[in-house]
């Protein structure tokens, strides 16, 4: 869940035109549009995404200067804080050149900096510029505050941080709970690598079409079913007692489809759908339910076409 929660919020920001290492923030305290989680409408936001993948990522923060101060923390991919900033942070208040950097990173780093050793390529900081009151002159200082953070890859300028506003733009990282999710979670698997804790579910997640360095193959359908059902002709024959006695019915409903693996040459699916019946006639209404399962030769990789060999 916070794995396709991150990825979700990254997305949200590509949405609005951003990129990983530029600095995101909402201008004004935020409103319904900033669909993340549990965000708070008496701050400013600053919300920078960091991408480690071509080295490492300097993240600056200003010192505490009177009432205004940033406060906030360094979170990897997982959500999982790396460093706290800010006079409660490593910095107690005076401001520094954080390092985030990749993992597995041995360079020799120079000196100057906080070093924030990251488990994921990517990963993102959520800070806080805060305020006095909701005054448009105090919300107008913690913008300008807040923009005194800079974020730029090792080597280069603060001066070529990137701002983006996203205020009153629709930020969508709410979780879906349909093939989104797993859409999500595919694009985490295939940017970060395993950690030693998260190698049980290799398996698993292979089993629903997620496979590090292989394209997305879903094992598993949703979708809506439905049919319609007329008799044309009157019922007729020896047995006949009720007359005409014609009937119909509609009826729609959700299905889910399973792909399960059995063994190397064959799989099962199962199948699960139930129909809402209405508009009935001389048939009974309401819901019912239908459950299959087949087993099938597995479907076979495709195996490359042998090399033309030449011969003189």
């Amino acid at each position: 869940m916070p794995a396709v929660n991150f990825e979700r919020m990254l997305q949200a920001v590509i949405a609005n035109g951003g990129a990983a290492n530029q600095m995101l923030y909402w201008s004004r305290p935020v409103n319904w549009k900033d669909q993340a989680l549990t965000p708070n409408p008496n701050t400013i936001y600053f919300n920078p995404f960091y991408d480690t993948t071509k080295g490492p990522v300097v993240l600056e923060i200003p010192p505490v200067e009177g009432e205004p101060s940033i406060t906030g923390s360094i979170d990897d991919a997982w959500q999982c804080a790396l460093a706290d900033v800010g006079p409660a942070g490593v910095d107690q208040g005076k401001g520094g050149k954080y390092l985030i950097t990749p993992p597995g990173y041995k360079e020799t780093l120079p000196g100057g900096y906080i070093v924030v050793p990251s488990d994921t390529y990517q990963g993102f900081a959520i800070l806080r510029s805060n305020f006095e009151s909701g005054s448009d002159a105090d919300i107008a200082a913690a913008v300008a505050y807040g923009k005194r953070m800079k974020i730029y890859p090792l080597g280069g300028s603060a001066d070529q941080t990137v701002y983006l506003d996203v205020y009153d733009k629709m930020f969508d990282a709410t979780i879906p709970y349909d093939v989104r999710f797993f859409e999500s979670l595919n694009r985490f698997v295939q940017a970060e690598p395993w950690l030693t804790r998260d190698k049980v579910m290799i398996d698993s997640l292979k089993a629903g079409g997620i496979a590090k360095g292989e394209p997305f193959r879903p094992q598993f359908q949703v979708g809506v079913v439905g049919y319609v059902y007329r008799e044309l002709g009157c019922d007729s024959g020896s047995g006949d007692r009720v007359g005409c006695f014609q009937s119909q019915v509609v009826g729609a409903g959700p299905q889910l489809g399973f792909i399960i693996p059995l063994t190397s040459e064959t799989q099962g699916y199962l199948n699960l759908k139930s129909y809402w019946e209405f508009a009935n006639q001389n048939r009974p209404d309401g819901w019912n339910a239908w459950v299959t399962f087949v087993i099938s030769p597995a479907e076979q990789t495709p195996s490359a076409p042998p090399r033309r060999m030449i011969t003189k």
